[in-house]
């Protein structure tokens, strides 16, 4: 585990000082002050970028990097694939089993007119089952594994603000609260370490699992 914390030093500690940053946001202000200021910083002319953004975290980027990792090496697809799976399945159950009450900012707001958010005109907001945040918990699980199986340092802070941004385009994008989105991303990244260290980084000698799926066909 030692060595693993010390190859993905560069993802890790960019998302160490986000956490520092948003947990501090969070013990000092309510999440409807946090979400309320973090809307100020909308600007029209980032719509169409923050959606494409918040798009790496869905069903196309996922499959797309799964399928990359494939090619490269069977184990490191499936790697990703578990930890992505395994992530989704947990915030599922959490959104939906233990925190179905808990609302979208686009449903809290309406009843708060003290407030005025800027939305991104033709984007579809959902209401429920806003914690913790999907699209973070993917985001984090995707990418975080995507840096373990590339393993380059120089490298990991990419795949660090990548994760990261995808978590501040749900805030931007109205769909989740500062606090869903820490949550997802903790889940995400707790689970994709726990699946690295039991299964991607032990030494299997099955000859399908060390060579890309190209090989094959």
């Amino acid at each position: 585990m030692k060595n693993l914390l010390w190859q993905q030093r560069g993802f890790l500690t960019l998302y160490l000082v986000f956490l520092v940053i948003a947990g501090w946001a969070l013990f000092q202000f309510h999440k409807v002050e946090i979400h309320a200021y973090m809307n100020t910083w909308n600007q029209s002319s980032m719509d169409t970028t923050m959606v494409f953004v918040t798009q790496w975290a869905e069903g196309i980027a996922i499959g797309l990097v799964i399928l990359i990792a494939l090619s490269y090496r069977v184990q490191a697809g499936l790697f990703i694939l578990f930890s992505t799976a395994f992530s989704g399945l947990i915030t599922q159950l959490l959104k939906r089993q233990v925190f179905p009450h808990i609302d979208r900012p686009s449903k809290v707001f309406q009843d708060l007119p003290e407030y005025s958010l800027t939305f991104v005109k033709g984007f579809e907001l959902h209401e429920r089952f806003s914690f913790p945040s999907g699209h973070t918990t993917a985001a984090f699980a995707l990418w975080l594994s995507a840096a373990i199986v590339v393993n380059k340092p120089k490298l990991a802070p990419v795949f660090a603000i990548i994760a990261i941004g995808i978590g501040y385009s749900r805030i931007y994008l109205s769909q989740h609260f500062l606090q869903d989105v820490v949550a997802g991303s903790l889940i995400g990244s707790a689970v994709t370490l726990v699946v690295a260290v039991t299964f991607y980084q032990k030494k299997f000698t099955a000859k399908w699992l060390n060579a890309g799926w190209s090989k094959y066909i």
